[in-house]
This record gives structure tokens, sequence and C-alpha cells, in this order.
């Protein structure tokens, strides 16, 4: 959960400087989307390695997380 808070984090203030504000929903979801990708290949690909949704579900919950921390605390702007 903390690995997709922080690139959630990361991800929204590298766009910030790239897109308009509307597209923060769309990359949500792309976050979420990813880590439910990360337990798909988990459950199929990989020997001896189990996804679950309790698993999609924390990785979805960081990247909301890592959202709203964007949000309250002030990024660094660039001069």
């Amino acid at each position: 959960m903390a690995i997709f808070a922080v690139q959630s984090y990361l991800l929204f203030h590298a766009f910030t400087f790239e897109f308009a504000k509307s597209n923060y929903g769309m990359l949500i979801l792309d976050i979420a989307l990813f880590g439910l990708l990360i337990e798909f290949l988990q459950s199929y690909v990989f020997v001896n390695r189990y996804g679950e949704w309790v698993d999609v579900l924390a990785n979805t919950l960081g990247a909301a997380l890592g959202a709203l921390s964007f949000f309250k605390l002030k990024p660094i702007k660039l001069k």
C-alpha cells in the first residue's frame, strides 16, 4: 500500500505540469488498474504466487492516500 501511495503522489506531482486538472480521476483509475494487473499476473503467470482481492483494495487505497496527500501537502513549484 505504501508503494502505491508514493507512486500516486509522485505521478500527481509529475502530471501537474503536463495535463489539466480534469485528468486526476483518470490517473487514480490508471494506478488502480496497475494494481489489478499486478494481482492478475501473480495469480496466473507466476509460480507459487497468489493474487488476492484484498491486495487490489489495498493498492487502490494506497493510490487514494497518495492522491489525498498530494492535495493536502503543497507540492514544490518549479520556477
